[in-house]
């Protein structure tokens, strides 16, 4: 019976909470991506952003984290590729979103953060259900659900008889005779 360590429980309830998370995680980026494109495009207007195709690209500092004031709020938004930025070191805010589009970034960053929530309680809950389990047909019994999580660690491993053959080896090397059973 193979034993449930601290270190399989954690791949097992990362396995399990990536499945759900994963895909909702990489829906949420394409949606950030096109969310730091909008308001890059807000904050430097057509007429600066041609200028800017102009300089050589060593000139500017060009940053994928873009940082945005939005209705009072700092929000860093990640593009899925570099834009030019006006600032040598560090990442500075790049302007001022407002009205619709700032709600509409304030709400963005309230899912993100529900999201990232959800993944760290979802991960501890399940990491917390493991401590009871100190093997794998326990928690095979109480929870079969899961059995496509876990199924990879829980490799029954036969009962071999090393010790006997080891020793046997050594005393045949060093001349002691086996004990006769008595």
């Amino acid at each position: 019976m193979a034993t449930l360590t601290k270190i399989i429980k954690e791949r097992i309830a990362q396995k399990a909470v990536n499945a759900t998370f994963l895909p909702k995680s990489e829906a949420m980026k394409k949606r950030e991506h096109k969310l730091a494109q909008e308001c890059y495009n807000h904050v430097f207007p057509k007429e600066i952003r041609d200028i800017i195709e102009t300089v050589p690209k060593y000139w500017l500092r060009h940053c994928n984290c873009l940082r945005f004031n939005v209705l009072g709020w700092d929000i860093n938004l990640n593009a899925d590729k570099e834009y030019a930025t006006p600032y040598y070191d560090g990442c500075g805010i790049l302007g001022n979103i407002d009205g619709d589009l700032g709600k509409k970034v304030q709400d963005f960053s309230q899912e993100k953060k529900t999201l990232k929530d959800d993944w760290r309680n979802a991960t501890l809950k399940i990491i917390g259900f493991f401590e009871q389990f100190r093997n794998f047909k326990k928690l095979e019994e109480a929870w079969p659900e899961g059995r496509a999580f876990y199924k990879e660690f829980s490799a029954e491993r036969p009962a071999s008889n090393v010790p006997a053959l080891i020793t046997s080896e050594i005393n045949e090397m060093l001349g002691i005779k086996p004990k006769e059973a008595a």
